[in-house]
C-alpha cells in the first residue's frame, strides 16, 4: 500500500513537471522578444531585449533565438517594436540614426563626471552612474566628445573597433555630448546639481 501511495505521488509529481516545466522546453522556443516599446530609429541594448517562448508554428519571419542577441546590440530599428513582440533581423540595420524629433544633442560637462575612459568615441552608447547613490541615469549614444581646449576629437572608424584595440587620442578626453530628450537631460542636471558636480561614472556599453 505504501509502496503504490508512493509511486501515485511520483506520478503525480512528474506530471506536475511536465505540465509546468517539461511542455515548455519541449514544445516552445526561446526567441527575442522587445522588452519594451522601441521606436523605429533606436540603437538596441542589451535592456531592450528578453526571451520569450512560443510555439514554432507562432515564429515570425527571420525570428531570432536567445542566443542571437549579441548580433543585434548597437543596431537601429528600421521600423517601431512594441513590447512582448518577438524581434527579426528585418528590423534592423547598421546605418547610423539621425536624431529623433523628440531628442536633441545635450552637452555633459567635465565638471560633471568623475570618470570617462578616454576609449569612449562619437557613436559609442554609454551609460551615465551616480556616484552619489550608484543609480543608473541612462543609457544614451554619444554625439561628440570634447578634449581640454574644447576641440572634438573624432571617432576615426575606431567606433567600430573592440574598446582595447582603439588608439588613445593625443588630447584627452574630457566632456562629451549625448544624444537624449530634454526631459532626461533636466533630470540629469538636477541629480548632478544636487551632488555639488563630479557625480557621473561614465562608461561604454556593450564593448567587448
Amino acid at each position: 500500500m505504501i509502496l503504490g501511495l508512493a509511486m501515485m505521488i511520483a506520478s503525480f509529481s512528474l506530471l506536475v513537471l511536465w505540465e509546468t516545466r517539461g511542455r515548455e522546453a519541449v514544445l516552445f522556443t526561446p526567441l527575442l522578444a522587445a522588452a519594451e516599446d522601441i521606436r523605429s530609429g533606436e540603437v538596441i541594448l542589451p535592456s531592450h531585449l528578453k526571451t520569450i517562448r512560443v510555439l514554432p508554428e507562432n515564429e515570425i519571419e527571420g525570428a531570432l533565438r536567445t542566443g542571437e542577441a549579441e548580433s543585434i546590440i548597437g543596431l537601429v530599428t528600421t521600423v517601431p517594436i512594441v513590447a512582448n513582440q518577438q524581434v527579426s533581423d528585418r528590423f534592423f540595420t547598421e546605418e547610423s540614426r539621425d536624431v529623433n524629433p523628440e531628442e536633441s544633442v545635450f552637452v555633459i560637462p567635465e565638471s560633471w563626471i568623475a570618470s570617462m575612459s578616454s576609449a569612449i568615441r562619437p557613436g559609442d552608447i554609454v551609460t551615465l552612474v551616480s556616484v552619489q547613490d550608484e543609480d543608473v541615469l541612462g543609457t544614451h549614444r554619444v554625439a561628440y566628445i570634447k578634449d581640454k581646449s574644447g576641440r572634438t576629437i573624432s571617432a576615426d572608424g575606431q567606433a567600430a573597433e573592440a574598446m582595447l584595440e582603439r588608439m588613445p587620442d593625443a588630447n584627452e578626453a574630457i566632456g562629451l555630448e549625448i544624444i537624449c530628450t530634454p526631459s532626461e537631460y533636466l533630470e540629469l542636471y538636477r541629480t548632478v546639481t544636487e551632488a555639488g558636480g563630479r557625480n557621473l561614472i561614465v562608461y561604454a556599453e556593450g564593448q567587448s
